[in-house]
C-alpha cells in the first residue's frame, strides 16, 4: 500500500485495499500513510485514507500526527476535513511537547490559530519547557495571537517575565491590563530584573508607574540598585529607584557587598554623590570589614575618598585586618591620597 500511496496512485490503492486493509502502523522511512499524505500535501490520498477509516491520529516514527504536519504547512482546508472527521486537536509532538495550536503560533498563522481554538484548542497545554501558547505568541512578538489568546482563560504565568526579555512594551501594557503580575519571581529572576539587563528605560519607568516591587533581591542578595550599577544604567535611573523606596543599604551574601561599594567598585561617581544625597550609610561594611572610605583609598580612587571625607566618613575605622585608610594609601605610597587623609586626622 506505502508504493501505492508514494506514486499516488489511487486506483492502485482501490486494488490493493480489497485483499489488504490495514492502513495503519509505520511504513517505509518511518511515516504512517496518513501521516506522509500530510507531509507530502495531498489532499486526495487524506481524503481517501480517512474515508477508508484509517487512524487519524496515529503518531509517526518521528512523534508527529497528521495534525502536526498539516499546521506546519498551513494547510487549512485538510485540517478542516481532519477536524470534521473528529481528528485529535491537542495531541503532542512526542519529542518536544508542542501542539498544533504552538506550531501555527510559530507559523504565525492566525487563520490556522483561529480555527483550532474554534475547536477547543487547549490555550493551556504546556510543551516539554513548559510554555503555553501564549508564551508561543509572545516569543514570535505576535501581538495579533497574543491578543487572541487572552481572550480565552488562559494562564499568564512567565509572561510577563517572557515579554520584557523581548522589551516589547506594547505587550508588556496588554498584559498588564489582563492581569499579569508585574511582580512575578520565577527563577531567581523577575521582569524589572530582565528590564534593568536590557537597559530597557521605557519598560523600567512603566514598571515604577505601576508600583513595582523594589524589595526583590537575587540569589547574591543583589537589588535593583545593584544591578543599576553592574549594568551601568544612567544615573537618573538609578535615582528614580532610590527616590521610589529602593533600599540603598541593600548588602549582598553571603559576600556583604553594599550599594556604595558596588558604586566604588565600579567608579561610578554620579552614582555614589546620589547615595551620599540621600543618606547612605557611609560607614557600612563589607566582608573584610572595609568601609567605603578604606575600600576607595585600597584602590587609589582619590575623587572618591575626597567625596567620601566631604561627606563625613570617619579616617579611623579599620578593617576586620586592623588597617586603616591611611595605611592602604602607605601601602599604595599614594602621596595625593595620604596628604588628603591627613587633613582629616585630628
Amino acid at each position: 500500500m506505502y508504493h501505492a500511496v508514494y506514486n499516488r496512485n489511487i486506483s492502485l490503492m482501490e486494488l490493493i485495499y480489497k485483499y489488504d486493509k490495514q492502513l495503519n502502523g509505520i511504513c517505509h522511512e518511518g511515516f504512517t500513510l496518513l501521516t506522509y499524505c500530510c507531509k507530502n500535501d495531498n489532499y486526495e490520498l487524506i481524503k481517501w485514507l480517512v474515508d477508508k477509516g484509517c487512524d487519524l491520529n496515529e503518531v509517526d516514527m518521528y512523534g508527529k500526527a497528521p495534525i502536526h504536519y498539516l499546521v506546519s504547512m498551513r494547510k487549512v482546508k485538510a485540517i478542516e476535513f481532519l477536524i470534521e472527521k473528529g481528528i485529535e486537536i491537542n495531541t503532542k509532538i512526542k519529542k518536544n511537547g508542542k501542539t498544533s495550536l504552538m506550531l501555527a503560533i510559530e507559523n504565525v498563522d492566525i487563520i490556522t490559530c483561529t480555527l483550532l481554538l474554534k475547536h477547543n484548542a487547549d490555550v493551556n497545554i504546556t510543551d516539554d519547557d513548559n510554555r503555553n501558547a501564549l508564551i508561543y505568541a509572545i516569543k514570535k512578538n505576535s501581538f495579533e495571537i497574543m491578543t487572541l489568546l487572552l481572550e480565552y482563560d488562559i494562564n499568564k504565568k512567565f509572561c510577563m517575565i517572557e515579554a520584557t526579555k523581548y522589551s516589547n512594551l506594547d505587550m508588556i501594557k496588554v498584559l498588564y491590563e489582563h492581569g499579569c503580575d508585574i511582580n512575578e519571581f520565577i527563577d531567581n529572576n523577575c521582569p524589572l530584573f530582565i528590564a534593568i539587563s536590557n537597559s530597557s528605560y521605557e519598560i523600567i519607568d512603566y514598571f515604577l508607574a505601576k508600583g513595582v516591587d523594589l524589595s526583590f533581591v537575587d540569589v547574591e542578595g543583589q537589588n535593583c540598585l545593584h544591578l543599576c550599577i553592574y549594568h551601568r544604567l544612567e544615573s537618573y535611573c538609578f535615582e528614580n529607584f532610590v527616590m521610589k523606596g529602593a533600599d540603598i543599604n541593600c548588602v549582598t551574601y553571603p559576600i556583604k557587598l553594599a550599594v556604595i561599594h558596588q558604586a566604588i567598585n565600579y567608579r561610578n561617581d554620579e552614582i555614589l554623590e546620589i547615595l551620599l544625597r540621600h543618606k547612605a550609610d557611609i560607614e557600612i561594611t563589607d566582608s573584610n570589614g572595609r568601609t567605603p572610605l578604606i575600600l576607595a583609598s585600597k584602590y587609589g580612587f582619590y575623587e572618591e575618598v575626597k567625596l567620601l571625607l566631604e561627606h563625613g566618613a570617619d579616617v579611623h575605622k579599620t578593617d576586620v585586618y586592623n588597617y586603616n585608610a591611611l595605611w592602604y594609601s602607605r601601602t599604595n605610597r599614594d602621596t595625593a591620597i595620604i596628604n588628603l587623609l591627613r587633613k582629616y586626622y585630628e
